[in-house]
């Protein structure tokens, strides 16, 4: 799933529903190049236009904030409305601190504590 961290902001983040975190972070230039080619490599005799294939993709995440079609594709998860996201089943990151984790996390530094929320009752036994 792709998320853009904030509605004014170039900052783009595909994010594993899975792992529960980001595996990628760049600019929306980046993310477009990087959608293109992988539509090239999976469709090699089909040349996206403009308001179609990635370019709607993105267009859609720019409205919404996700790439995500449910429950709707009106009021997907995961959009701009959200105030949270579960990460690595750590606890919360709120929704517009998305970005700022994965920037840091591809930056190389390792702490992100402080931007996690934990779970409510959680490290009490």
């Amino acid at each position: 799933m792709i998320l853009k961290a904030t509605r004014d902001g170039d900052v783009y983040v595909r994010w594993s529903t899975v792992a529960e975190g980001p595996t990628w972070v760049g600019s929306r230039e980046e993310l477009l190049a990087d959608l293109l080619a992988e539509f090239a490599r999976e469709h090699p005799d089909c040349d996206p236009k403009p308001g179609a294939g990635p370019h709607a993709l993105l267009q859609r995440v720019d409205q919404h904030g996700t790439s995500a079609l449910w429950p709707s594709p009106d009021n997907p998860a995961y959009g701009y409305t959200e105030s949270s996201l579960i990460y690595e089943q750590r606890g919360l990151v709120a929704r517009d601190a998305v970005g700022v984790l994965a920037l840091r996390l591809f930056a190389g530094e390792p702490r992100v504590d402080d931007l996690i929320i934990p779970f409510e009752g959680a490290g009490r036994g």
